[in-house]
């Protein structure tokens, strides 16, 4: 019987893409505030931000879930 071992990821490897997450959500909002544009549209465009960083967490989530042989339906993946 061959019995896998599941390494840790490195402190490294977890910090790296949520600071890039954060810097990237940072300028993202930042880019709206200061764009002179309506409140109507600083809203539209945080809304995208939204979805989008849903979309991306979720497709990740999804992908991960089904490598690890937990069952995740076709919908879900294609929605996101």
């Amino acid at each position: 019987m061959n019995r896998s071992t599941i390494q840790q990821p490195s402190f490294a490897l977890v910090v790296s893409p949520w600071a890039a997450l954060i810097a990237g959500f940072a300028a993202f909002l930042i880019g709206v505030w200061y764009a002179g544009m309506q409140l109507n549209e600083n809203g539209y465009y945080i809304t995208v931000l939204a979805f989008g960083l849903y979309a991306a967490i979720s497709l990740q989530k999804s992908v991960r879930d089904r490598a690890g042989s937990i069952p995740v339906t076709g919908i879900y993946c294609a929605l996101s």
